[in-house]
């Protein structure tokens, strides 16, 4: 559990016991509310139609995660906007990951969408998240857009190697 008084940004730690040191990690504070993905199956927040609709008129920070598996996961967020205001995303995950691999789940492409699906704007990497992108919008439209969060390379894994055999 994060105190309450706990500063604004990342802070390593690590678990010690009797039995074990684990690797370093860190975890980050931010000052907006945080909202769960709430991806109740997998893939069920891959469509326009099933996105995860954020709160209106809110700076959130979204909790999810990307899962690499036999099918891409693509995860979908629905906010509103109004003409000539500005929309910003940060998507942090090689940021706060423990380890870095390449074409892994943490390596994240953010697109926005306009209501017919159509891309607005597009970002994999950036010059201040090197690896995580940062993306910045104004629609010339009031309604919804929607952001697309997924692996910017993706690399199917044998879901026989994970006992998976198929997807859920």
């Amino acid at each position: 559990e994060i105190a309450d008084d706990c500063p604004l940004g990342e802070h390593a730690f690590q678990i010690r016991n009797d039995a074990l040191l684990t690797r370093l990690s860190t975890f980050n504070v931010t000052r907006f509310p945080c909202v769960d993905e709430a991806e109740v199956r997998l893939h069920s927040n891959d469509t326009l139609i099933h996105a995860v609709e954020l709160p209106r008129n809110a700076n959130v920070t979204v909790r999810g995660s990307i899962r690499q598996l036999t099918v891409q996961d693509v995860d979908l967020y629905k906010v509103a906007v109004r003409s000539g205001i500005r929309l910003s995303i940060e998507a942090d995950m090689a940021q706060i990951a423990e380890a870095h691999i390449g074409a892994s789940e943490i390596d994240a492409a953010v697109r926005v969408l306009d209501e017919s699906g159509r891309e607005l704007a597009a970002a994999d990497d950036s010059g201040l998240h090197l690896q995580d992108p940062i993306l910045s919008v104004i629609p010339s439209y009031d309604g919804f857009a929607y952001i697309e969060v997924k692996q910017s390379t993706f690399t199917p894994i044998s879901g026989a190697a994970y006992g998976l055999g198929g997807l859920p």
